[in-house]
């Protein structure tokens, strides 16, 4: 790896249809002079010019760090490289910016075109490469996909492998009888008995090599993963590989895995939510630094007793200091200009390149080592744990390091699988949903939703499901009260039963039904900061329903529902965007890591945003699958005269949002825009078919004074909570 500094570089930004990318030119000969410098900050000064690139949203845009740019001498391609960005350079007259580049061709060439060419040209491509970089590379060095009988050549009538080790301890008893008691041969705390469904699950889990596990909204998929884990970790010596996809499920998955008594010290949780510790290390380490510096200010010691010091610790570092004769800082290119060498310095710039390149190849070996030492240590860790846990990304990233622990088995609660594959996997679980959300792309066009055949969100577990592979499907859910699971059994799930407690449960204070919509037909605004992947160059917003979620909230608040039994959701970061924006006022609103970065990306969320008040949920319905709560709040957002309602014409988008509510489900939307959609009408009229049908649908918000029962009333507009239930009741002395 080398850091290449391209000083005195002027830009210009792109126009066109391509927004994430700008183009930077810059002259390599006539004395460097730049040919243009930033639109934006060309008349500020370099003070103002760094907090504008430090703070504002166009400026975060423009070099964003580790973004990825093309090198080009004219229109032929050198290299690819990432930008180290620093502020500091880049708001220079003219912008300096630094590379990075990796590998010892790609340097050799960058190096030799830089010297060769009089233009040279940066496209800035504004993607997060650094993201995917591992999978990528683990997919560049995989050669060998174990399990391939069953994951590539499988057809139907094929014989499905057993496992090479089976906690029998727990399959033989759980044939013989499905209802067993699993608490003396799993060694629980507490009582568990499976059902039908579940039983099937756990026994395929143990005793396949691949095993699908398809788990409905609410059925437990978790639940059966952490039964799974308990028993092969108690019955047998193999090692297991615990992938999700997103670090909230995982930690989730790891805290059942405790509940279900698994000893922590058994399990080694990888990436950088388990970095805890070391960033408070490092803190207190960057705390004694400038608790130091500080004591050498205040002592005021002279420069002179310092030379003296180094003198004697160090000569080379003196001479850097107190050697040579003092110049100009334009005696160099005064020199150039008059054509005479470079005085004092002209040893040193003879030799220059070749002592870089003995110090980079230095500096590349002594990382290699570190590496290599860190990688040491982190094997023997991994060796001497049963469970080792990570992200899809954490996979792919220390790829090399979990297959030398070289797990047995690998139990994903995700799609993503390849990456985490290793030549030891024997055996693999998969426990996931093919008719919830697919993993997302980016790109539409190379999604299965658009038709032209790339399908690169169509999951491993779909594809295996679509191919006929046996798969066991869970059937009781445990998440919503039958009301509302009544809509996914009825559109998506017809098996689908409620267990015991979902049932009986205490209806929703201070309205009028635990289910409904508010039916509208205040339109929609695009909102043009932001764009949601797959609908469109610019982002959705309704303003009436941001302003009835605002008050909704607030009285529900007043009935008694604290803001962590609530959450706010909605198909678009626009929407997401203004909701956070006014909710802010009384709460602060909690965004997931997926929003968070969508936002801040856009720039209309500061990473170091936070308040002291009581914190509420939002979130995109995509970033929500796999979670729940108390009570429901969504946004559909659309409402418009064309009918148009975007992605949402997905049946796996409609199935996440209809199934995270437990106890209150609470819509709001204009019901005649997705009726007549000209895409997915016949999908949401079903739904609306059921609404009417439940009597859920309203024309406004349905509130019922919990004192004054008979006092009902529909709230048509924000306005009207402040007159008509200024307490959260009714206009009755109580």
């Amino acid at each position: 790896m080398v850091l290449l500094v391209l000083g005195h570089a002027g830009f210009v930004e792109v126009a066109g249809d391509n927004k994430t990318a700008s183009q930077l030119r810059w002259s390599w000969s006539d004395q460097q002079k730049c040919r243009d410098d930033f639109k934006s900050i060309k008349d500020l000064s370099e003070k103002k010019r760094k907090s504008y690139l430090e703070k504002d949203p166009t400026g975060v845009r423009i070099l964003k760090h580790q973004s990825l740019v093309c090198v080009l001498s004219g229109n032929q391609i050198i290299s690819l490289a990432s930008v180290h960005r620093v502020e500091a350079l880049l708001a220079q007259k003219p912008p300096v910016i630094v590379l990075q580049l990796e590998g010892e061709a790609s340097i050799a060439k960058t190096l030799l075109q830089l010297q060769s060419s009089d233009t040279i040209r940066l496209i800035q491509i504004d993607t997060a490469i650094f993201a995917f970089e591992p999978v990528l590379k683990a997919l560049q060095n995989t050669q060998f996909i174990p399990l391939s009988e069953e994951l590539l050549f499988w057809k139907d009538g094929n014989l499905i492998g057993g496992a090479s080790v089976t906690a029998t301890q727990v399959t033989r008893p759980l044939a013989i009888n499905p209802s067993v008691n699993l608490q003396r041969l799993l060694g629980t705390s507490s009582s568990i008995v499976l059902d039908k469904s579940q039983a099937a699950s756990l026994l395929a889990g143990l005793m396949q090599r691949l095993s699908l596990i398809q788990g409905p909204p609410g059925t437990g998929k978790s639940f059966i993963g952490a039964l799974l884990a308990k028993a092969i970790h108690n019955h047998t010596e193999q090692k297991i590989l615990v992938v999700c996809y997103m670090n909230h499920a995982l930690d989730q998955f790891l805290e059942d895995l405790m509940k279900i008594g698994i000893l922590e010290t058994n399990m080694i949780r990888l990436g950088s939510r388990a970095n805890a510790q070391l960033k408070r290390a490092s803190s207190v380490h960057c705390n004694n630094l400038e608790d130091a510096m500080d004591r050498f200010i205040a002592s005021k010691m002279a420069f002179k007793d310092v030379l003296t010091y180094v003198e004697m610790e160090d000569s080379k570092y003196f001479d850097a200091f107190h050697g040579g004769k003092a110049v100009s800082s334009e005696e160099l290119i005064s020199r150039w200009s008059g054509g005479s060498n470079a005085g004092q310095f002209k040893d040193e710039l003879n030799i220059c390149n070749s002592i870089l390149e003995e110090i980079r190849k230095s500096y590349n070996e002594c990382q290699d080592q570190l590496t290599c030492k860190f990688g040491e240590a982190t094997v023997a860790t991994l060796m001497g744990k049963r469970i080792i846990a990570c992200t899809t990304t954490g996979a792919a990233k220390l790829a090399k390091d979990i297959r030398a622990a070289k797990p047995d088995i690998l139990l994903i609660l995700e799609s993503h699988v390849l990456t985490a594959m290793g030549e030891n996997t024997s055996q693999m679980i998969l426990i996931s949903d093919n008719k919830q959300l697919r993993p997302k792309v980016n790109n539409y066009k190379l999604a299965v939703e658009k038709g032209d055949g790339f399908e690169l969100n169509r999951s491993l577990f779909e594809r295996l499901v679509l191919m006929g592979f046996p798969h066991q499907t869970l059937t009781a859910q445990h998440r919503m009260r039958p009301e509302i699971s009544a809509f996914i059994r009825k559109l998506t799930y017809p098996d689908l039963t409620n267990a015991a407690k979902t049932q009986g449960r205490d209806d929703i204070r201070g309205i009028q039904n635990n289910i409904f919509f508010i039916d509208h037909t205040h339109p929609e605004d695009n909102d043009p900061r932001i764009s949601d992947p797959g609908d469109g160059a610019s982002s959705k917003q309704n303003t009436y329903e941001v302003k009835m979620v605002w008050k909704i909230v607030h009285y529900l608040a007043q009935q008694g529902y604290g803001t962590d039994k609530l959450v706010v959701f909605t198909p678009y970061l626009g929407q997401l965007s203004t909701l956070r924006d006014v909710l802010k006022r009384d709460n602060d609103p909690v965004l997931n890591d997926l929003n968070s970065h969508n936002l801040i990306r856009a720039g209309l969320m500061s990473p170091t945003d936070n308040t002291s008040k009581k914190c509420i949920r939002l979130a995109t319905i995509d970033n929500y699958q796999g979670e729940e709560s108390d009570i429901v709040i969504a946004s559909l957002t659309r409402s418009n005269e064309s009918n148009d309602i975007g992605f949402m014409n997905s049946p796996e988008r409609l199935n996440v949002l209809i199934s995270r509510a437990r106890n209150g489900f609470i819509l709001i939307g204009n019901s005649q825009t997705f009726v007549n959609a000209r895409r997915g009408k016949e999908l949401w009229g079903k739904f609306f078919e059921l609404i009417k049908q439940g009597g859920y649908m309203y024309k406004g918000f349905p509130i019922k004074c919990e004192h004054h029962p008979d006092r009902t009333v529909l709230m048509k507009s924000a306005s009207e909570f402040d007159t008509l239930c200024p307490d959260g009741g009714c206009t009755e002395i109580w």
